[in-house]
């Protein structure tokens, strides 16, 4: 047997650099289109609700009480026009 030196492993991005850039950009973007649902989402506790109360003519309706409700949590509350 020869005398050789010891074999160096070459890093895989060394060797393939176009394969690991799209190993990257495909995880990349199996994580950003991940169907799982983001957490914030579900934490969310705010939100807007912006309307006019009108009457049949279409004129606004003053002092008009609305009911707003979350279905699945049961919280209620009301404000006045």
């Amino acid at each position: 047997m020869a005398n050789r030196p010891p074999a160096r492993a070459m890093p895989v991005s060394a060797a393939f650099p176009a394969a690991s850039l799209v190993l990257c950009a495909t995880l990349t973007l199996a994580a950003a289109f991940s169907p799982v649902p983001a957490s914030a989402q579900a934490e969310a506790t705010t939100g807007v609700v912006r309307g006019t109360v009108r009457d049949p003519a279409g004129a606004p309706v003053v002092g008009a009480v609305v009911l707003i409700e979350h279905r699945e949590t049961g919280f209620r509350t009301t404000v006045e026009t």
